[in-house]
């Protein structure tokens, strides 16, 4: 199979982790991502791992007749044009069955977890980062001892 694979995002860092990871990236700060997709036919499929409604929205609309959305989420739905067939689904953590999948992937070294580990004391400076935009993927608060 041949797939064409791409993150949408706003800041440089999240486009450097995009094409690190192997994706085209959308840089959503200068263009429009919905008629981005759209001139390149549409999506057959996405995934949407932002509380945002504004993606979900946008990742409806880029979809194409048929697609799939999946959401992993919370984010309000909005109106899905029944006519066009899509299916929209969404799990934060899915079933156990799915979850033994993913940790048995993770385990194989298939799935790359890109995340920034701080102290439980540096807390506030995580937050602080993560609002300026400053982490790449997750922050992870890990406890000492």
């Amino acid at each position: 199979y041949h797939t064409d694979i791409y993150g949408v995002a706003r800041s440089t860092t999240h486009h450097e982790l995009i094409a690190e990871l192997g994706a085209t990236a959308i840089d959503a700060s200068t263009s429009d991502p919905v008629a981005e997709f759209q001139r390149l036919g549409g999506l057959d499929a996405a995934l949407v791992f932002a509380p945002s409604t504004e993606m979900v929205r946008q990742a409806i609309e880029s979809t194409k007749r048929g697609g799939r959305i999946v959401i992993g989420a919370h984010a309000e739905i909005g109106a899905v044009p029944f006519d066009q067939e899509k299916t929209v689904v969404g799990s934060v953590l899915g079933t156990r069955a799915q979850m033994a999948e993913v940790l048995a992937l993770a385990a194989a070294g298939k799935i790359k977890s890109v995340v920034e580990e701080f102290d439980l004391d540096d807390a506030n400076e995580a937050m602080l980062q993560l609002k300026r935009g400053g982490i790449h993927a997750r922050a992870v608060i890990v406890p000492k001892g």
